[in-house]
């Protein structure tokens, strides 16, 4: 009898914790497809009012977007030939371009992203004027949601 209902224990324990997995797992690829949509939309919006801008008034639009749009992790302004126009990041360890070497660098900006939660958006804005958008579209707030307080 004993070892029938360990069993059973066993048995039952262990199709919870598959179901509370796939809940899991469904919850967070949800909350990253939801989040994929709206850093795409996002950004195809700074794109539009980018391209409705001078080159010269660009620095200042896209500081504006930074300060507004809490999920973008990096903004990057370029030219492949000429170089960098506008580099901002909220984090030092996203690009992955050696500071002192900003001023010279030349080509694509290559970047250390978590593939999971983060995603690199990149479009022209001119004639070979590129912007890149590093987004976070899973954070731990997705995996956890909070309780409401009474």
């Amino acid at each position: 009898m004993n070892r029938r209902f360990g069993l059973i224990y066993t048995l039952f324990s262990i199709l919870v914790l598959l179901v509370l997995t796939v809940l899991a797992v469904g919850r967070l690829s949800s909350a990253r497809s939801a989040n994929l949509d709206d850093a795409q939309s996002s950004y195809h919006r700074l794109r539009e009012q980018l391209t409705d801008t001078t080159t010269a008034a660009m620095p200042e639009t896209l500081r504006e977007y930074a300060s507004v749009v809490p999920t973008v992790r990096s903004l990057v302004l370029f030219d492949p030939d000429r170089g960098l126009g506008y580099v901002w990041t909220a984090d030092n360890d996203i690009l992955a371009i050696d500071r002192a070497a900003l001023a010279s660098f030349r080509g694509f900006p290559e970047y250390r992203l978590n593939e999971v939660r983060q995603i690199r958006v990149r479009d022209d804005v001119a004639t070979e004027l590129y912007l890149d958008a590093v987004y976070q579209v899973l954070s731990f707030e997705d995996a956890y949601v909070p309780c409401a307080t009474v």
